[in-house]
């Protein structure tokens, strides 16, 4: 587990998101979509505070790679592949 950037991010995800920060730099052609940090808050409703899906997600897709995505309920699976087709409004990130 690498700890430089959150001791609870997995290696997999660190890896992930340093591709993406040396990507950020422009558009690549090998690339269809490169997301950093893409968050995507649920406003609270009676008295309940507000809820991030897909918090802090990093994402380079590169052209055609078949992509998918594993996690349990809530996690924010379709959150995220909204936010990527633009179905979704996007908060506090970038996409390239």
């Amino acid at each position: 587990m690498n700890t430089t950037s959150s001791s609870m991010e997995k290696e997999d995800i660190t890896l992930e998101r340093k591709k993406v920060e040396q990507l950020q730099n422009g558009p690549n052609s090998l690339y269809s979509a490169i997301c950093y940090d893409l968050k995507r808050i649920y406003s609270g409703r009676d008295e309940n505070l507000d809820k991030y899906a897909a918090k802090g997600a990093h994402l380079a897709l590169p052209r055609g790679e078949c992509f998918g995505m594993l996690g349990p309920n809530g996690a924010g699976k379709i959150t995220l592949i909204s936010m990527v087709s633009l179905i979704y409004s996007i908060f506090y990130s970038s996409m390239i």
